[in-house]
């Protein structure tokens, strides 16, 4: 998946004066009975009972049961507030990606597009001379 998020990725559950626990939930397309590569849509919403182990974790009105997990986490309010009450928070138990440096990837990629040139350019002497004979 690229590395932009929709509404299978994830799903805030807030508990407002306490604390928000934040998750992640990976469907599958045969959980939803979807064909490789759809998504939700308009035509194809999302349904309670995809959030059927959600509700579970949850722990009912009480909230009995619930505990942190690779997919689950809580973050205090006072973190919040800290944070000048941005949401946008990482899952603490995933490491982030290193994409590497900026500047090295743009060396690779102007090298990568100057060897497609020039494969281009030898394309195209060998089209023109096969045309010659």
């Amino acid at each position: 998946m690229h590395n932009t998020e929709t509404i299978t990725d994830r799903i805030v559950l807030v508990m407002l004066g306490i604390s928000i626990w934040s998750g992640r939930k990976k469907l599958k397309p045969e959980d939803l009975n979807l064909l490789d590569g759809e998504t939700y849509s308009m035509t194809r919403p999302i349904r309670l009972a995809h959030l059927d182990d959600c509700a579970a974790w949850w722990g009912g009105p009480q909230r009995q049961g619930r505990v942190e997990t690779e997919r689950a986490w809580k973050v205090s309010a006072e973190e919040i507030k800290a944070r000048n009450y941005n949401l946008d928070i990482k899952n603490p138990h995933v490491e982030e990606e290193d994409h590497g440096d900026p500047e090295t990837l743009l060396e690779e990629l102007t090298n990568a597009e100057a060897e497609v040139v020039a494969i281009r350019d030898q394309l195209k002497q060998i089209l023109s001379e096969a045309l010659l004979r």
